[in-house]
């Protein structure tokens, strides 16, 4: 099942890395809430393989981009969960 924007292999990495690593949190709030890489990729200046292996837990994010990061992920754990719609899934 995709998750807006997200394909079922980009779920599946992120649901099997350790979710105790920043940018696995990140991706797995991002996808959450249908927050897109692109939208990611804009905030921190990156590319979107970068953002992607943080999501797998491939590479964590630098350490001049973790107190950002940290921000973000603190913003999405507020945020409401979106109810999922018929045209979504």
């Amino acid at each position: 099942m995709k998750r807006g924007q997200y394909s079922n292999r980009t779920i599946t990495k992120s649901d099997a890395a350790d979710p105790e690593n920043l940018g696995v949190e990140l991706g797995r709030l991002c996808i959450l809430h249908k927050y897109s890489v692109v939208d990611v990729t804009e905030v921190f200046g990156v590319a979107r393989m970068t953002v992607y292996n943080w999501f797998s837990g491939k590479n964590k994010p630098s350490k001049h981009l973790e107190k950002t990061v940290r921000t973000l992920v603190e913003r999405l754990r507020q945020k409401p969960i979106p109810v999922p719609s018929d045209e979504n899934e």
